[in-house]
């Protein structure tokens, strides 16, 4: 049932992406990217939520600066993705960096 329900909301967090992306609505496309890689990260497909996450991240820093309180989200679930791959340095520099 859970994962029925969660291939369900990475249906709905891809369609959004379409729609957002076609109205260029940068602020929403990386908010739902960030979402899609939680989603993707419940679903233990942590390679997959890391390149979302870091598209996310790319898309947010550029939005709002690289400084921002509005990527540290983004920074956490990125950092999470990278310690389950065990890219443990990466994933250390993404959360100091958020807790900056």
């Amino acid at each position: 049932m859970i994962l029925k329900i969660r291939l369900l909301l990475i249906t709905a967090q891809l369609r959004q992406l379409e729609i957002f992306r076609a109205l260029n609505h940068q602020g929403n496309v990386a908010i739902t990217l960030t979402n899609l890689g939680n989603t993707l990260i419940d679903m233990e497909k942590y390679e997959e939520a890391r390149n979302v996450l870091q598209e996310a991240l790319v898309l947010k820093e550029r939005l709002y600066g690289v400084d921002s309180k509005d990527i540290i989200h983004t920074l956490n679930r990125l950092s999470k993705a990278q310690r389950l791959l065990g890219q443990l340095e990466d994933a250390r520099g993404h959360a100091e960096r958020a807790l900056r």
